[in-house]
C-alpha cells in the first residue's frame, strides 16, 4: 500500500510540473510570437492601430491559455498535500485566475470586434495611403 501511495505522489508531481512548464511555455511563446508579429506588421506597413490590436489579441489569448494550465497545476498540487490552509489558498488562486481569464477573454473579444469595425483610414497601410494621395 505504501508503494502505491508513493507511486501516486510521484505521478502527481510529474503531472503538476508538466502542467506548470506547459503553462509557462505557452505564455512565453505567445509573448514572443506577439512581439514578432508586431515587428513583422511594422515592416509590412500596417497601421499602428491595427498592429496594436493584433498584438493585444494574440498576447491575451496566450496568457489565458497559459493561466488555464497553471490553475490545473495548482489543483494537482493541492490534491497531493491537502490541508484547510492550502484549500483556502487554492480557492482564492482559482477564483483570481478564473476572473483574470474571464476579463482577458472579454478583452480579446472586444479587441477582435473593434478591429473589424475600425474605419478603413485607420487600418490602411502606409503604401495604400500614399497611392490614394497620388
Amino acid at each position: 500500500m505504501w508503494h502505491y501511495f508513493m507511486y501516486k505522489m510521484k505521478v502527481l508531481t510529474v503531472c503538476k510540473e508538466i502542467f506548470e512548464l506547459a503553462g509557462i511555455l505557452i505564455i512565453s511563446y505567445g509573448g514572443l510570437r506577439s512581439i514578432a508579429a508586431y515587428v513583422y506588421a511594422t515592416c509590412t506597413g500596417k497601421s499602428i492601430v491595427e498592429r496594436f490590436w493584433q498584438f493585444r489579441t494574440e498576447l491575451g489569448q496566450s496568457i489565458v491559455s497559459g493561466l488555464e494550465l497553471l490553475v490545473a497545476a495548482d489543483v494537482i498540487s493541492t490534491l497531493m498535500h491537502v490541508t484547510y490552509e492550502k484549500l483556502g489558498i487554492i480557492l482564492v488562486l482559482i477564483i483570481l485566475r478564473t476572473l483574470l481569464s474571464y476579463v482577458l477573454m472579454q478583452e480579446v473579444k472586444t479587441v477582435k470586434t473593434n478591429l473589424n469595425q475600425l474605419p478603413k483610414e485607420l487600418t490602411a497601410s502606409k503604401a495604400s495611403t500614399a497611392r490614394r494621395k497620388k
